[in-house]
């Protein structure tokens, strides 16, 4: 389906969630069907006590209670459409919308008989009767165009009562039906929120992806399950060593720094001067030339005096004539690249998986099984914290490979897999 007003839905939702958000300043819901249920809902869900301030101080709760609103938009929409009882009646009056008066009045019969199957649905409120008595005292009327233009008022008027009474039907059966579907996603909304209080509680220090705690809250986490992560938490909290050997074991790096030798390149620009002699600048000298305007006056002079004329002509055609020498200097930069050796820090080099492997045959059984628990427990912390793989290599009687990776991905969650290997310590510390 596609949302009308996808854009100012989305920021409507997270105005609507956002307390900081002035209430004049929040953008208005658009006026469609989907909108308005979308704030029904929040408004629903805003009103439970404490549930806006707990949402106010979760970024993340408010993203995922948006993407899951519009989940349910889009699933609503889907359900309305395929359990539509009156699709038939649709398709049946959008024809007779294209009939004329004549096959009106003549078909009248056969359309009481269809609308008998359409009420077995609900009732349409057509008056049958009435329309059949409207189009017997018609045919009294004398006058042939009168009588015409008689049924053609009652053929419209019956059309439109038909295609009225479909769509007043249809949209109280909508309206019922999305009220249903909304009163259940609120209280599933509800739900989820206040598991997510509770796993945020219980895991905190275990995970702290709000999306995979959000995600845990449609499945189902026993409360077993709490009990055990709870219990091996309060646990390392009181052993502070486990916790510190699980780190110094998930540590990858070297004693000492290295570093790698890299040429780096310098580059350098400076102003350069160049001489130009295409126009005048300082006086450098003399030279010989026909260039009249650089020649000096006492060779011109050669030229006024008839007796020297044609002294002037032969040095003028052979470049002869005594001249000054002009030369300017231009400023123009020049680019110089150098390249110098540096050295530098290498790089940390990712932290790989950590595996983890368990020896819980009957000679671990006790104190000895519990501390080596309490250490896994202890290495997936660290390994979530790190962002790392985590694997778990149980070995008793058999082998089992459990993975304790994967916070976003599908099936088994990571904790459930791990609240199941975990026995519930004694109260004793080990």
């Amino acid at each position: 389906m596609i949302i009308e007003n996808k854009g100012q839905l989305l920021d409507a939702i997270k105005d609507k969630l956002d307390l900081s958000v002035p209430r004049e300043q929040k953008v208005e819901f658009p006026q469609n069907f989907y909108a308005k249920e979308a704030e029904k809902i929040l408004d629903e869900v805003l009103r439970t006590d404490g549930i806006a301030v707990f949402i106010q101080n979760h970024a993340g709760l408010s993203k995922n209670i948006q993407a899951d609103l519009l989940d349910w938009i889009k699933g609503t929409d889907k359900k309305l459409e395929s359990d539509n009882p009156f699709l038939n009646e649709e398709i049946f009056v959008r024809d007779l919308m294209t009939w004329e008066s004549a096959k009106v009045e003549k078909k009248l019969v056969k359309i009481e008989k269809r609308y008998d199957e359409f009420n077995k649905v609900s009732d349409s409120k057509i008056d049958f009767k009435f329309y059949e008595n409207e189009f017997e005292q018609s045919e009294e009327i004398q006058n042939e165009e009168e009588k015409i233009r008689r049924k053609n008022a009652v053929a419209e008027k019956f059309k439109e009562q038909a295609q009225e009474s479909l769509r007043l039907r249809k949209e109280t059966w909508k309206a019922e039906t999305t009220k249903k579907l909304r009163e259940e996603f609120v209280k599933e909304l509800l739900e989820k929120i206040r598991k997510f209080k509770e796993l945020e509680e219980s895991l905190s220090s275990i995970c702290y992806e709000t999306g995979f705690l959000w995600d845990m809250t449609k499945g189902e986490f026993k409360d077993s399950g709490f009990e055990i992560l709870n219990k091996y938490t309060d646990l390392l909290q009181r052993e502070e060593s486990l916790l510190e050997l699980a780190k110094i074991l998930g540590k990858h790096s070297r004693a000492q720094v290295e570093y790698e030798k890299e040429l780096r390149a310098k580059t350098s620009i400076t102003t350069e001067y160049k001489l130009q002699n295409a126009f005048k600048g300082q006086i450098a000298g003399l030279k010989m030339s026909n260039d009249i305007s650089y020649v000096l006056p006492s060779e011109l002079a050669l030229m006024k005096n008839p007796a020297t004329k044609k002294l002037f002509e032969l040095k003028f055609a052979q470049k002869q004539l005594l001249s000054f020498k002009y030369m300017n200097q231009v400023p123009t930069q020049k680019t110089y690249t150098e390249y110098e050796q540096i050295s530098r820090e290498k790089k940390e080099e990712q932290k790989g998986p950590i595996i983890i492997c368990v020896d819980t045959s009957g000679s671990m059984s006790g104190r000895p099984e519990t501390i080596a628990k309490s250490i896994t427990f202890a290495l997936m912390k660290v390994a979530v914290e790190e962002k790392r793989s985590c694997y778990l290599i149980n070995f008793s009687t058999g082998i089992e490979t459990l993975n304790l990776t994967g916070f976003s991905g599908g099936g088994e969650s990571p904790l459930s897999i791990l609240a199941k290997f975990l026995p519930c310590p004694r109260s004793n510390t080990p």
